[in-house]
């Protein structure tokens, strides 16, 4: 571009910087109209997402969530979940799951693993 700026009268150059300068000012006023937009929409978004959430809280029946159901068994049954733990982490687990294995048997036993994560255990 700047050679051909070089063949560019005074004026030329001056309305060239014009026009630029205009269409810039374009371009900074609609992108002050999409992030207006865009924070309508996260908004909006937000809104959606809690009003799903509520009604996700309102079921007809109580429930039992995981973690409380976790807790109950290590606290009232007396049952050492950690050593639970460990003992599905074994070092044939460990050595699978590193290796990239999706599905781990041991004894009749198979680990799902997703992402590194022992996410549900079938039989």
């Amino acid at each position: 571009m700047a050679k051909a700026l070089a063949d560019r009268s005074c004026s030329e150059l001056e309305d060239m910087i014009c026009r630029l300068t205009a269409q810039a000012e374009r371009v900074e006023r609609t992108l002050e109209e999409a992030k207006r937009d865009r924070e309508s929409l996260l908004r909006d978004l937000h809104t959606a997402r809690q009003a799903l959430a509520s009604r996700k809280r309102t079921s007809k029946e109580p429930v039992v969530s995981s973690h409380a159901l976790l807790r109950y068994v290590e606290r009232f049954l007396g049952i050492d979940v950690k050593a639970l733990e460990r003992s599905l982490l074994s070092q044939e687990v460990k050595a699978a799951v590193r290796a990239g294995a999706t599905r781990v048997t041991i004894d009749g036993i198979s680990f799902v693993v997703k992402d590194n994560v022992i996410v549900t255990v079938v039989d």
